[in-house]
């Protein structure tokens, strides 16, 4: 099993049937006018290959920001499942996610069967 593809996005969802990984603005910036602030959507997303058809693979996320952790996501994690092609995409969706500050923050997406958890960055950044 390997990676093929990962991002942060506004939202992604796989389509039924075909299993195409449909995904909407993709960003590596959240922009806002005053801290703290929240962030309505984001989405991870991950897909993997070399996958065994109709394996079960057990991931959550970790969010670091720029003082320590504002999310985690260990205590509830998610469940993706094969289809019959060799490929699991892994989407966690995140609703509210509260930035206490700007900065760049690290997301670590901890994958059953993989020894280290892959990273993505997003940077908040003040505006006027």
């Amino acid at each position: 099993m390997k990676i093929s593809f990962k991002a942060i996005c506004d939202d992604a969802f796989v389509t039924a049937g075909s299993n195409n990984l449909n995904i909407i603005g993709i960003f590596e910036h959240i922009n806002s006018k005053s801290y703290p602030a929240t962030h309505p959507r984001m989405s991870i997303v991950l897909s993997l290959v070399d996958c065994k058809p109709g394996q079960e693979i057990s991931y959550y996320p970790i969010i670091e920001g720029p003082s320590g952790i504002i999310l985690d996501g260990s205590k509830n994690p998610s469940l993706a499942k094969g289809v019959s092609n060799d490929k699991i995409n892994l989407i966690f969706n995140v609703i509210g996610l509260n930035l206490p500050e700007p900065g760049r923050y690290l997301v670590k997406l901890f994958i059953e069967d993989l020894e280290k958890p892959e990273t993505l960055e997003f940077e908040a950044r003040l505006i006027n």
